[in-house]
């Protein structure tokens, strides 16, 4: 069969369309398409493409977020479970704290006049203050969505009076879903006092789905340095307690004591799989993603984790940051920060209120709930989205 005439471009006309100026017209509408397919970038995304983009005009196809887990641009309607829960309302809630800089604590005191410090007022420790601990300007944030209220997280640091002081991360759409609930007493028919809830249904028994936490370096620019610490860890960490650690049936937990604040400052900086980052590198905000630290606890519903507790027996991993030791030159103090967190949860709530009405059942699939957690577990402690 003789072959057609033409050129390359031609040729492919007339395969495609045909002859006639209707087939070239089409033909001419197939390559461009194809050459719109062919022409999406692959490319490594910036923030802006990343965020905005969309498909075709982005660097990818429909680029959504910072991956599964990213609670802030994921909607909470895309969740899958590793199994079947049953009948729930996804919620979810937003917070945000700012963390000044400060100049270094634990200053100002010598030999000749020590000043007792605390170091464990919960075992009776006291110690001479300049003996034993370093002036220090370092901050901890600490940041854990498993809990049942809206603590979400903490930012810690010991001040100079040898206590320690803790601002709370708290979502306020979360306040009041614990268990909290009042008493109320009355006698029964032989003269006993006996003791009753004042509801039937007590307390929001949730589950986390999703928790991420971005952070931004608010100091002016040309004071900006020093060095931040990320950790993401999947263990537990006990900071303050009362009874036998080892009994859990006697453990109350509580707020950190100083010796848990320079122990964990230690562990942060001593860990390989800790990301190290300057001050400068938050000039523009960073943000982390936590996933499932054990899939069975993940899915244990609860009322009544506190933030501590849940820090101790994590269902989902726990995102520590420290911001180390620094002073810069025209301050004198670090540099400050704020954090804003977005928390997602799935809740059972009282029969016949408006939540439990909204109520649905949320998808399970094992496989994919394993592959997604492995997929933003294998980022290490790195940003979401870190590349190299």
């Amino acid at each position: 069969m003789p072959r057609s005439g033409g050129n390359p471009r031609q040729r492919r006309l007339q395969a495609v369309g045909g002859g006639g100026a209707q087939g070239r017209n089409a033909a001419l509408a197939a390559l461009a398409q194809t050459a719109l397919v062919k022409g999406i970038g692959r490319a490594k995304l910036s923030s802006g493409e990343l965020f905005q983009g969309g498909a075709i005009r982005s660097a990818q196809f429909a680029p959504r977020g910072l991956g599964y887990y990213d609670a802030f641009k994921q909607p909470v309607s895309t969740v899958v479970l590793a199994s079947s829960v049953g009948p729930v309302t996804p919620i979810s809630a937003h917070a945000r704290q700012p963390i000044p800089g400060d100049l270094g604590y634990l200053a100002g005191h010598t030999d000749a006049n020590p000043m007792t410090y605390v170091l464990n007022p919960y075992a009776g420790q006291t110690v001479g203050l300049t003996a034993h601990m370093p002036q220090t300007n370092s901050k901890i944030i600490v940041f854990n969505c498993g809990s049942s209220d809206g603590q979400v997280g903490f930012s810690m640091y010991p001040k100079s009076d040898g206590s320690m002081q803790v601002d709370y991360l708290e979502c306020s759409a979360f306040t009041g879903l614990a268990d909290t609930s009042d008493y109320w007493h009355h006698l029964n028919n032989t003269g006993g006092d006996i003791t009753k809830h004042s509801s039937l249904a007590q307390g929001v028994e949730t589950i986390p789905l999703r928790g991420s936490l971005r952070m931004i370096n608010t100091t002016e620019e040309r004071f900006q340095g020093g060095i931040v610490r990320v950790l993401r860890y999947n263990g537990g960490l006990l900071f303050g307690h009362d009874g036998d650690p080892n009994d859990n049936s006697a453990l109350v937990v509580h707020e950190p004591t100083v010796d848990s604040y320079f122990i964990l400052r230690n562990m942060i900086r001593d860990s390989a799989r800790t990301h190290h980052m300057s001050g400068r590198d938050f000039a523009s905000a960073k943000q982390f993603n936590t996933h499932p630290a054990d899939f069975i606890r993940s899915q244990t519903f609860s009322s009544s984790d506190t933030l501590f507790k849940t820090c101790v027996n994590p269902r989902f991993n726990t995102i520590l940051i420290l911001i180390d030791d620094f002073s810069a030159s025209g301050t004198h103090t670090n540099n400050s920060y704020e954090i804003n967190c977005q928390v997602q949860r799935a809740g059972r709530f009282a029969p016949g209120t408006l939540h439990h009405n909204n109520a649905k059942e949320v998808p399970a699939n094992a496989e994919l709930a394993s592959r997604l957690s492995a997929l933003e577990s294998k980022s290490g402690s790195a940003p979401s989205g870190h590349k190299g």
